[in-house]
């Protein structure tokens, strides 16, 4: 009698501990992925550490909601959708100011994935909603090796392009009959590109060129 009590104890405690376990497996069903960034983003990022500017640092895989949010004075519906437009995207890396914590510059590392329409439809979003927030994007595609310079100087160009553009240097000084540039364009929407000089503001008397539409296109960069 006393060999069966001790049997059914066992036999009950086992079956207790499968239970607690299966509810566990249940409750946490989980599991850790084997690397935070695919092969191709891995060998971009040790590029990318190479070509960083001294007062910059880069993180990877940040929610674009951290980055951007909705402008003010929406009504509460239209926050709302805004918001949940972004809340489950994230930028490849972004760029931030050492010294002040302050996001300076996001960049999307390009794959064959992106030919994918639905992914031409998130870029084509993401573009236009950092555009809109004068946020500078890069996209940059893939490469069996990258030049850190070239890296280098993309992003200096993309950070000087914000510093000067028309949203933030306003007001502008523009020659009564800007003349375009020859043969230079809009990257963004074909437009002539006419150059235009920052009248106000910590790059007064800076030359820069502009989109001729402006400000439906916001496009410019540093002479």
């Amino acid at each position: 009698m006393q060999n069966l009590s001790i049997f059914v104890f066992i036999f009950l405690l086992l079956g207790l501990v499968f239970l607690v376990a299966r509810n566990t497996r249940t409750r946490y069903p989980y599991r850790q992925r084997a690397q935070l960034f695919t092969p191709a983003e891995w060998r971009f990022l040790q590029a990318l550490h190479a070509a960083m500017p001294e007062d910059l640092l880069v993180f990877g895989k940040v929610r674009v909601a951290d980055v951007l949010q909705p402008e003010k004075g929406l009504d509460r519906s239209t926050w709302q959708r805004s918001f949940n437009k972004i809340a489950g995207k994230h930028f490849d890396f972004v760029l931030v100011d050492a010294d002040t914590g302050q996001t300076r510059c996001a960049i999307e590392l390009n794959d064959r994935s992106h030919q994918r329409k639905e992914r031409q439809e998130r870029d084509t979003f993401l573009m236009g909603a950092c555009k809109n927030a004068h946020f500078p994007l890069l996209m940059i595609p893939t490469a069996r090796h990258y030049d850190p310079a070239e890296i280098n100087a993309q992003i200096k160009e993309a950070l000087a392009d914000r510093d000067i553009s028309p949203a933030k240097s306003a007001p502008v000084a523009v020659s009564q009959h800007p003349t375009p540039e020859a043969g230079q364009h809009c990257p963004q929407c074909g437009s002539p590109l006419v150059e235009r000089t920052a009248r106000r503001g910590k790059n007064a008397g800076r030359h820069f060129l502009s989109c001729a539409d402006f400000p439906r296109c916001r496009y410019s960069r540093s002479l």
